[in-house]
């Protein structure tokens, strides 16, 4: 069973229309105090050197942001995720998880995601590395030059140097530094 040391690992390579990432999506079960509240939460993966930076409930439509990396810590309800197909991508290319009060998710920039089904009740924080530029939202479909800067910008957004959890020695930094270095070795691009 996944832990905050070994968590699940999904990978979403690049689509036609998101860039998605060689570096994989990263998801932590039970791993922040479910039963103490909102501000726990927060305090914990604040405590790592990610930034809150809005409170969501359920988005349907599919986009990407590729200017940082994101965390989504669910507060309240579930969710099914997808990720790794945008709305103009057949669906079945991306990885679908559920979550729920407790879990996290760690996207690199690039990763398209959104809910495919959620609870009446389901809320996240959504968290950014200490830093990070502002998360640039991309739902529409680009192409030639508008879509290759956005790649651009996905493949060269620096690795957190904090996991959300484990903090400074914790799995992300560890795992996205090796697949990072994997991905040089084979001449592909992050």
């Amino acid at each position: 069973m996944p832990t905050s040391s070994n968590p699940e690992v999904y990978w979403t390579p690049p689509s036609v229309y998101a860039p998605n990432s060689l570096l994989p999506v990263l998801v932590y079960r039970n791993v922040v105090p479910a039963d103490q509240g909102q501000d726990a939460i927060q305090k914990l993966i604040e405590a790592n050197h990610w930034e809150k930076r809005g409170v969501w409930g359920h988005i349907a439509h599919a986009h990407y942001h590729s200017l940082t990396a994101e965390c989504y810590a669910p507060i309240s309800g579930s969710t099914k995720c997808l990720y790794g197909a945008s709305k103009y991508d057949d669906e079945s290319q991306g990885v679908r998880f559920e979550m729920k009060v407790g879990d996290i998710a760690v996207h690199p920039a690039g990763v398209a995601h959104c809910n495919l089904e959620s609870t009446e009740d389901y809320r996240y924080f959504g968290l950014y590395p200490e830093g990070s530029s502002k998360a640039d939202s991309v739902y529409t479909r680009l192409e030639g030059p508008q879509f290759a800067a956005k790649v651009n910008n996905a493949r060269t957004c620096p690795i957190p140097e904090w996991d959300p959890i484990e903090g400074k020695n914790g799995p992300l930094p560890r795992i996205w530094r090796e697949a990072a270095a994997k991905a040089a070795a084979s001449d592909c691009a992050i």
